[in-house]
C-alpha cells in the first residue's frame, strides 16, 4: 500500500513520466498482490520468492566465485554512480521524498515513514474498496469488535515480536460481555490457540482469506484491536481517515507510527489508543 502511495505521488509530481510499480513476492513469506491497478500506473509482479531452508546450493568453482564477486562490485559501483547523479533513489521518509530529482528512473524503499495526507489515505481506501467484494451501503460502523492477530513469520523469524499477545488478551477480556467479536488471523486456529492459550467461547475465529477483506471489515467495526503488523497500521489509519468506529486499540509501536504518519489528525479525539499495561 505504501508503494501505491509512493507511485501515485510520483505520477502527481511528474505527470508526463511513465510510472511503473514492481511488486516483489520475495520475503520471509510469499507476498501476494491484492490491490487493483491505478489509473496510468502499470503494475508488474516479480516472482522472486524462494524457501531458503529447502533450497540446495551447490558449491561453485573458484572462477565462478570470482566472476560473481566481480559482477557484484560492478553493480555496486554503478549503483553508487546512479545515486550520486539522482537517477536512482532509495527513500522511506518525507525528507527523502523531497529530494527526488525530475530525471529519476528508479525508486525503492519501504516508504513506511511518509507523512500520509488526506489524498494518500483516500487513495488507499478507494483501492481497498475496489478490492473488496462485500461492501456496506454507506460509511457506517457495526456494533461489533474485530481483532487481527498477524503471526506469519513472527514465530520463526522474530518470536520476540509476539510480546504483545498478553496485552492483546487483556484488552480482549475487557470487552463488554455479549459483544460480537471476530478474530482474524493469517495463521490457522490451532496456531493462534498455541500462542494465546485460549479464546473466549463466544469469540468467532475467522481465517484471513485476504488482507483487503480484513481491512475493509475492520474499518467498519465499532471496536478494533490490532497487532504488530502493517495491516493493523492501515486499518487504524483508515479508521482515523474516515472517522469511523469508537475505539481503536493498537500496540505501542504501531501507535507511535500512527502519530508520526498522521500528523494532521488527533488520534486521541478519534478513539485511538495503545494497549494498557
Amino acid at each position: 500500500m505504501f508503494a501505491f502511495v509512493a507511485a501515485n505521488r510520483m505520477k502527481s509530481s511528474f505527470p508526463k513520466r511513465q510510472v511503473q510499480i514492481m511488486l516483489h513476492t520475495g520475503g520471509a513469506t510469499r507476498r501476494v498482490r491484492e490491490l487493483p491497478n491505478l489509473v496510468d500506473i502499470q503494475v508488474f509482479e516479480i516472482d522472486d520468492f524462494s524457501n531458503a531452508s529447502n533450497s540446495f546450493r551447490p558449491k561453485k568453482l573458484w572462477v565462478s566465485r570470482f566472476q560473481d564477486r566481480l559482477t557484484r562490485e560492478i553493480k555496486l559501483v554503478s549503483k553508487r554512480i546512479l545515486l550520486v547523479f539522482g537517477f536512482f533513489k532509495s527513500f522511506d521518509t518525507e525528507d527523502e521524498w523531497g529530494k527526488i530529482s525530475p530525471w529519476i528512473v528508479s525508486v525503492r524503499g519501504h516508504y513506511s515513514q511518509l507523512q500520509l495526507t488526506f489524498s494518500d489515505l483516500e487513495l488507499v481506501y478507494q483501492l481497498v474498496l475496489r478490492a473488496s467484494v462485500d461492501k456496506p451501503p454507506a460509511k457506517i460502523f457495526y456494533h461489533k469488535a474485530n481483532v487481527h492477530i498477524r503471526l506469519g513469520d513472527l514465530i520463526s523469524v522474530k518470536p520476540e515480536a509476539l510480546d504483545f499477545i498478553p496485552k492483546l488478551i487483556g484488552e480482549l477480556q475487557e470487552l463488554d460481555a455479549g459483544y460480537p467479536v471476530s478474530i482474524y488471523s493469517d495463521s490457522n486456529q490451532d496456531d493462534v490457540l498455541k500462542i494465546m492459550g485460549s479464546i473466549p467461547r463466544d469469540v468467532r475465529f475467522q481465517q484471513e482469506v485476504s488482507a483487503s477483506h480484513v481491512i475493509y471489515d475492520s474499518i467498519f467495526s465499532d471496536t478494533f484491536i490490532g497487532s504488530n503488523s502493517k495491516i493493523t497500521f492501515w486499518i487504524a489509519a483508515l479508521r482515523v481517515h474516515l472517522e469511523l468506529g469508537s475505539l481503536t486499540i493498537v500496540p505501542s509501536n504501531i501507535f507511535h507510527w500512527l502519530q508520526d504518519s498522521l500528523v494532521s489528525y488527533n488520534l486521541d479525539a478519534l478513539g485511538v489508543r495503545e494497549y494498557r499495561n
